[in-house]
């Protein structure tokens, strides 16, 4: 999986990614009807759905959505072996999902990925917690 969430945010940070060539490349559409998102069976067997969402007015990708197969199989302690420290994002409502995002970028890159897990933290908190489901979020570099 983590190979997977590498390449996608390669692609993210392509200029010229569309919403169709990213959804072709994760696996495959599922038609629903809907215009601002495309529904995806991903190819990599560790999850199982994806979205991905347009950004509006546009055939840009604003983000995708990704959700593992099996609970559990992904830790953050593995996320971050892979795409290096993260920031603990706040929660608006208790109820809310804990999150945390890696910001990566290419040196250079127009654009940037940042990757958003929703963790269920484990015994000692969000260190050695499980993640429940992926944003790539397709950010325009600003400095």
């Amino acid at each position: 999986m983590i190979a997977t969430i590498q390449r996608l945010c390669r692609l993210l940070e392509s200029p010229s990614v569309t919403v169709d060539s990213l959804a072709t490349g994760l696996g495959t559409v599922v038609p629903t009807g809907e215009a601002g998102s495309l529904n995806v069976t991903p190819a990599d067997p560790e999850l199982s759905s994806a979205r991905v969402v347009r950004e509006p007015g546009t055939d840009a990708p604003a983000f995708l959505e990704l959700v593992p197969r099996e609970p559990g199989t992904l830790s953050v302690e593995t996320l971050s072996e892979a795409l290096g420290e993260y920031t603990t994002l706040p929660r608006i409502h208790w109820s809310n999902p804990r999150r945390i995002i890696f910001h990566l970028a290419s040196s250079g890159a127009e654009y940037t990925c940042a990757v958003i897990a929703d963790v269920q933290p484990g015994p000692t908190g969000l260190a050695d917690g499980n993640v429940s489901a992926l944003t790539l979020r397709r950010d325009r570099r600003l400095d």
